[in-house]
């Protein structure tokens, strides 16, 4: 193969070498561009987003993490009232009127709104867990006006 390769090397007219040789001299580092550069860059800055998205990850972990330590460092407060009276009151508070109380085997309150803003909810459950409380179990479904139907069972923390 490398004497067929000679006898055409040798076939061709000075002129013709000179042109073979300036083409394979833009090849070579066009071929090296996108053969070893490109690929190489990509992957480079593929690993930057990667490592970026990792690292604030990482940070919201962390954060939780703490958060959870201090929870866990603090014993809940006991409740001032019975589970029942706190959420009505609580309810009452923040506008809802709650379309059932019920208690459950386990010591929890099985509660159901008809109509709240998500916003108004999420803000009100927000304040209920800053007390010692927290969400077991949650049915949240929309309505067609724009607000939502909610039926979920609450328990006190317990040490």
């Amino acid at each position: 193969m490398i004497d067929t390769m000679k006898s055409w090397w040798v076939a061709r007219s000075p002129r013709e070498r000179s042109l073979l040789g300036v083409m394979l001299a833009l090849l070579i580092p066009v071929l090296l561009w996108y053969a070893v550069a490109v690929p190489f860059w990509n992957a480079l800055v593929g690993a930057k987003v990667r490592h970026d998205t990792a690292v604030e990850a990482l940070g919201r972990v962390n954060a939780k993490a703490a958060i959870v330590k201090k929870l866990e460092q603090t014993p809940p407060q006991p409740l001032a009232a019975p589970l029942q009276t706190v959420i009505a009151q609580s309810a009452a508070e923040a506008g809802f009127s709650l379309t059932r109380s019920e208690p459950t085997v386990d010591d929890g309150l099985l509660i159901s709104l008809a109509a709240a803003k998500s916003a108004a909810f999420f803000a009100w459950v927000s304040k209920l867990e800053a007390q010692g409380l927290f969400v077991q179990q949650a049915s949240i479904r929309a309505n067609p006006d724009a607000t939502i139907a909610v039926d979920m069972t609450i328990k006190a923390q317990k040490r």
